[in-house]
């Protein structure tokens, strides 16, 4: 059975990161920081990510025994102008450290990308119940978005007719979310009673048939009218999407996941999606597991993770390296990005 407690450890631990082989325009600038949404009662650690003037010695920021670090420093002030920005949403049991390697890649390519630890579904901040309150990740992002295009220090770096969504896993469904996606959890609960054994259902075994969900409060409508443009990778929750509100969003949506998931594959999930969405484009990547969207393993992570039998996260290095599957990846987000967010206005 998949345990959330070891995946917590084991993204915990693996902490990150490097990626983005794509050709680089500027350099990757990191400024983290905290931030409360008093209204709903959530502090998050902040990370803002953004295209910096290029200088000739290059440095590294993060990494460990289990991932490489990224390519990047931290905060010395982004490069002039105003760029378009990204909320990236991480996935359960992640944490920002976990999406660094792609946030900096985007970075360097002149995208401002805020990511946030979002309180219950974070590192070793996870439970049966809080995998359940999906509408959190989303509303954190609206949040996100107000409070940078308010900052001293951001707002004049965003082009606010320039926004985009990506997220990976839960936060696949979450960048969904802010575009217009809802669910339906009774579905969801139809789809764990047929199937579950299926690794969705096993995060909440007990919790998807008890109180945290009567009344639905998973439905709830939490769309962002500012997102042009929406990027979901491995995305989570698929089964409980209403078919409505996929058909109905006018925003254009890329989704992309791997062939090899072993955590949410591809029939019931990124497959499932695509032939949803009016304005969406699919994109499969062979060989890529679900593990494989986090960041290049160091050598020696497979021991180092055998510790707490948490090899999964890097036990793709004999399929592909995943170097090359970030390259193909970071290809198709940048195009699709640099498409729909290459002008402000509709």
């Amino acid at each position: 059975m998949f345990s959330l407690h070891k995946l917590a450890i084991a993204i915990a631990v693996a902490m990150p990161i490097l990626g983005g082989a794509h050709a680089q325009t500027y350099d990757a600038v990191v400024y983290t920081t905290e931030l409360t949404d008093e209204s709903r009662d959530r502090t998050m650690e902040v990370w803002v990510w953004g295209p910096g003037e290029r200088q000739d010695s290059g440095s590294r920021v993060g990494g460990n025994a289990v991932f490489e670090p990224v390519d990047g420093r931290i905060g010395s002030g982004f490069a002039p102008g105003r760029h378009p920005m990204v909320v990236f949403f991480h996935g359960t049991n992640g944490n920002t450290r976990a999406i660094a390697w792609l946030s900096a890649a985007l970075a360097r390519r002149g995208y401002v990308v805020v990511s946030a630890n979002h309180p219950g579904s974070t590192s070793l901040d996870v439970s049966e119940e809080s995998v359940l309150e999906t509408w959190s990740q989303a509303s954190d992002g609206s949040f996100l978005i107000d409070e940078l295009l308010a900052s001293s220090r951001f707002a004049a770096s965003i082009d606010e007719e320039r926004i985009g969504s990506l997220g990976f896993s839960l936060g696949g469904y979450s960048a969904l979310a802010v575009a217009g996606a809802r669910l339906e959890i009774s579905k969801l609960k139809d789809f764990c009673r047929a199937r579950p054994d299926e690794p969705t259902c096993e995060l909440f075994p007990n919790a998807l048939y008890g109180p945290s969900t009567e009344g639905e409060p998973q439905n709830r409508d939490v769309a962002d009218a500012r997102i042009r443009a929406a990027v979901s990778l491995a995305p989570g929750y698929v089964p409980a999407m209403d078919p409505a509100s996929l058909a109905a969003i006018d925003t254009p949506v890329l989704v992309i996941a791997g062939s090899a998931d072993e955590m949410l594959p591809i029939a019931h999930h990124g497959r499932l999606l695509a032939g949803q969405l009016k304005r969406g484009e699919y994109t499969e990547l062979s060989y890529a597991s679900h593990f494989s969207f986090l960041g290049v393993c160091a050598a020696g992570a497979l021991e180092v993770l055998r510790e707490d039998a948490a090899e999964f996260l890097c036990d793709d290095l004999g399929v592909e390296r995943r170097s090359a599957v970030h390259a193909r990846l970071v290809s198709h987000i940048e195009s699709f990005l640099d498409y729909w967010l290459s002008a402000p206005g509709p």
